[in-house]
C-alpha cells in the first residue's frame, strides 16, 4: 500500500513537472552559449591565430579533430541515447528515479550531455529542485537551437579533467602529450573516466582506481558493441604512457595576457560564459617570431635573475604589434612589459630636451660638461656622474649631449626647464609620481616598458600620442560587434619640434661625436636609419628607438634590483630587432617647411656628422 502511494506521488510529481516544463518552455528565450568560455584570436592581418578556453588557456578543438574513440566512448558512457533524445532522456530519468528510491540515496544520475553542458555554461552545481528544473528547461531550448555535433563539440571543450584542466586539448596534452585526434580507446576510456569524477579517477591522484574505472568502461563499450573483441583485448593490454606535462608552447602567451587584461578593462570578459568571443588583435605573428627568436639567441648570456621585455608598436597608431614579457612564460608568467615599473634612466632625456626646445633651446645651446655638484633647495647637494666618470671638460651642444648621454648637460637642462614642468608634462601620458625630485633628469621616475614605448611612439608619430592598445575589435560568435577600437589620438608635442628631436636622436649612432666618450649606440649600427636613446641604472638597461615604420622598446633588468651583469645585451637585441624589421633603408621624416639641414665636423677627427635639421630664423 505504501509503495503504491509512493508511485502515485511520483507520477503526480512527474505530471506537474512536465506541465511546468511545457509552459516555461514557451516563456524562456533560447540560451546563447555558442562556444561558451571560448576566445578565438585573430591577428592584425585578420589571420586565425588560435582558439582557447578562457581561464584555462586550452585551445579550442573542432569536433572533426577529436578522435572517433573519444567521441564514441564519451557518448556511450555519459549519454548513450545522445543522438536520439531532444535534451532529456525520459526513460533514464524514470529508471534512475526508481533506482535511487530503492537504494534510499542517489546512486545514479540521469543528466544528458546537453544538461551537463547547460549546467557548466549557464548554471552552477547547486543541488536544488529549482536548479534542476531550470537545467531541464534550458537543455530543451539548447537542443532546439543547436545541432547535436555543436553540443558535443562544446561539451568536449568545456569539460573538467582535474588539476584545473579544462577542455579536451589540455587534457590530452597533460595526460598523454597527444592531440585529441590521436587518442585511442585505451586512452579515451581513461579520459572519460576522469570526467566522471576527476578527483577520484585521475591517474596521478589514484592510479589503481583510474585503471579500475578504465577496465569498467572498456567492458561497457564491448557489451554495447561499440568495440569488438579484438579492440577490447588490445585496449586492455595497451600500456598507458602517462606524461603529466602541460602544454609549453607559450610564444605569444605574454601578448595574450595583455589582451585578457585589456578585455577585463573594457568589461567584456563577462560575455565569455554565454556567447564566447572573437578578438581581432593587433598581434603580428611574423614580428612576434622575430622577437621570440632574438630573445632566445641572448637568453643564455644572462644571469639567473635577469630578464627581458620587448614591445613593438606601429607609429601613427596605438597598435602594439608584438610583445614579450620575459624569457620564459613557463618559469614566470609575470608580464614585465606591462606590469613591471622600473626607473627609466637616460631614456627620459628626449622628453627633457623636447621641452627645452620649446623653451628656446637650439642645437647650439651649450653647457659646460664637467664633474659638478648641484646645491638644490630643500634637498641639498647632488652630484650626478657620467658613465665611467668621463666628462668633456668643455662646453658641449645639445646634439653631442644626446649622442654621449651626458648627465651634466641633462641636469642643467632640467633645472632650466623646472622639474615640476617635466612631471606635469608626463601627466599627458598618464604617468604620475608621488615623489617629485630634480633627479628626474637622470630618469629616477619609474615606468613600465609599455608606458615608455608609448612616449617614444609619440616621437615616431610626429607628436601625436596614441594610448597603446592590443585589441582592434571584439565580437561574439553570433557576429555581433561588442567593441571597436576608436583609435583616439591627441597631440602632445608640436610636430616641428618632435621631428627636430627625431633628427637629433640619430646622434647616438653618429661617429662624428666620438670624443671624450663614444656615442651610446656607435657599435650597434642599424641597416635602416633609427632614432634611439639608451638608459641605464644599476639594475636595468633600456633601448628605445623608432623610425616611421616601427617603435621598439627593449628592457633588460633584474626582478630583485640586483646588479646587471651585462648591460650591452639590450643594445644587441635592439640592433637585431631593428635589422630584422627594416633590412633596408627607408625614408626618414619629412623636414618641416621652416627648417634647413646641416652637418657638423669633429675638429679632432675631421669626421663629418649625419645630416641634422635646424629651424630657419626669419630675422638674424
Amino acid at each position: 500500500m505504501k509503495f503504491k502511494k509512493i508511485c502515485k506521488a511520483i507520477i503526480v510529481s512527474i505530471l506537474i513537472a512536465t506541465l511546468s516544463l511545457f509552459f516555461t518552455l514557451l516563456v524562456i528565450p533560447s540560451p546563447n552559449i555558442n562556444h561558451p568560455n571560448v576566445i578565438t584570436y585573430k591577428s592584425i592581418n585578420n589571420d586565425y591565430i588560435e582558439t582557447e578556453i578562457a581561464n584555462s588557456k586550452s585551445q579550442y578543438v573542432n569536433l572533426e579533430d577529436i578522435s572517433i574513440p573519444l567521441r564514441k566512448t564519451l557518448i556511450s558512457i555519459e549519454d548513450q541515447h545522445f543522438y536520439s533524445h531532444n535534451g532529456l532522456d525520459y526513460n533514464r530519468i524514470i529508471k534512475s528515479l526508481f533506482t535511487n528510491l530503492k537504494q534510499g540515496k542517489i546512486v545514479e544520475g540521469a543528466s544528458t550531455l546537453t544538461q551537463q553542458l547547460t549546467r557548466i555554461a549557464l548554471l552552477n552545481n547547486e543541488k536544488s529542485f529549482t536548479r534542476k528544473i531550470m537545467e531541464m528547461i534550458l537543455s530543451k531550448k539548447m537542443e532546439a537551437k543547436y545541432n547535436k555535433d555543436d553540443i558535443l563539440e562544446m561539451y568536449f571543450n568545456i569539460a573538467f579533467f582535474g588539476h584545473n584542466i579544462y577542455g579536451i586539448y589540455n587534457a590530452c596534452s597533460y595526460y598523454f602529450s597527444k592531440l585529441p585526434k590521436d587518442i585511442d580507446y585505451a586512452e579515451a576510456s581513461v579520459l572519460v573516466g576522469i570526467i566522471n569524477s576527476p578527483n577520484r579517477y585521475a591517474p596521478d591522484i589514484n592510479y589503481s582506481l583510474c585503471i579500475e574505472k578504465q577496465m569498467q568502461i572498456l567492458s561497457i563499450l564491448k557489451n554495447r558493441n561499440i568495440i569488438d573483441e579484438e579492440t577490447y583485448q588490445k585496449a586492455q593490454k595497451n600500456e598507458l604512457n602517462f606524461t603529466f606535462s602541460k602544454n609549453d608552447n607559450h610564444d605569444h602567451s605574454y601578448y595574450f595576457d595583455a589582451i585578457r587584461k585589456e578585455l577585463s578593462t573594457l568589461g567584456l570578459n563577462k560575455n565569455l560564459n554565454k556567447e564566447g568571443l572573437i578578438i581581432t588583435s593587433y598581434y603580428d605573428n611574423l614580428i612576434q617570431t622575430y622577437v621570440n627568436s632574438i630573445i632566445k639567441k641572448y637568453q643564455h648570456h644572462l644571469k639567473e635573475d635577469e630578464d627581458i621585455a620587448v614591445i613593438i608598436m606601429k607609429p601613427y597608431s596605438n597598435k602594439v604589434i608584438a610583445l614579450s614579457g620575459g624569457l620564459s612564460y613557463i618559469n614566470s608568467s609575470f608580464n614585465r612589459a606591462i606590469d613591471s615599473k622600473r626607473q627609466i634612466g637616460s631614456t627620459i632625456k628626449p622628453i627633457i630636451y623636447y621641452l627645452a626646445l620649446n623653451k628656446g633651446f637650439t642645437y647650439k645651446t651649450e653647457f659646460l660638461s664637467k664633474e659638478t655638484t648641484f646645491h638644490i633647495c630643500d634637498i641639498g647637494d647632488y652630484s650626478p656622474k657620467n658613465s665611467n666618470n668621463k666628462y668633456a671638460n668643455r662646453r658641449i651642444n645639445l646634439i653631442e649631449a644626446i649622442a654621449n648621454s651626458d648627465n651634466i648637460y641633462a641636469m642643467k637642462s632640467s633645472l632650466y626647464i623646472g622639474s615640476e614642468n617635466i612631471y606635469s608634462y608626463l601627466e599627458e601620458y598618464s604617468i604620475t609620481s608621488s615623489i617629485h625630485s630634480p633627479t628626474i633628469a637622470l630618469g629616477t621616475i619609474e615606468m613600465s616598458p609599455l608606458e615608455l614605448c608609448s612616449i617614444y611612439n609619440t616621437f615616431a608619430s610626429e607628436g601625436m600620442y596614441y594610448e597603446p592598445k592590443f585589441i582592434n575589435t571584439v565580437q561574439d560568435f553570433n557576429n555581433r560587434i561588442l567593441y571597436k577600437d576608436p583609435l583616439n589620438a591627441k597631440r602632445t608635442m608640436l610636430r616641428s619640434k618632435a621631428i627636430e628631436m627625431n633628427y637629433y636622436l640619430k646622434s647616438p649612432f653618429d661617429k662624428a661625436f666620438k670624443s671624450y666618450t663614444s656615442p651610446s649606440l656607435l657599435s650597434y649600427q642599424t641597416k635602416a636609419t633609427f632614432s634611439a636613446k639608451t638608459g641605464t641604472t644599476d639594475s636595468s638597461t633600456w633601448v628605445c628607438g623608432f623610425n616611421k615604420k616601427y617603435t621598439i622598446c627593449v628592457y633588460l633588468g633584474t626582478d630583485n634590483n640586483s646588479q646587471l651583469s651585462n648591460a650591452k645585451i639590450a643594445k644587441s637585441i635592439f640592433q637585431d630587432l631593428a635589422n630584422s624589421l627594416c633590412p633596408i633603408e627607408i625614408e626618414f621624416y619629412d623636414i618641416p617647411t621652416n627648417y634647413d639641414t646641416f652637418t657638423l665636423i669633429n675638429k679632432d677627427t675631421n669626421v663629418t656628422s649625419f645630416s641634422y635639421i635646424k629651424e630657419r630664423k626669419l630675422f638674424a
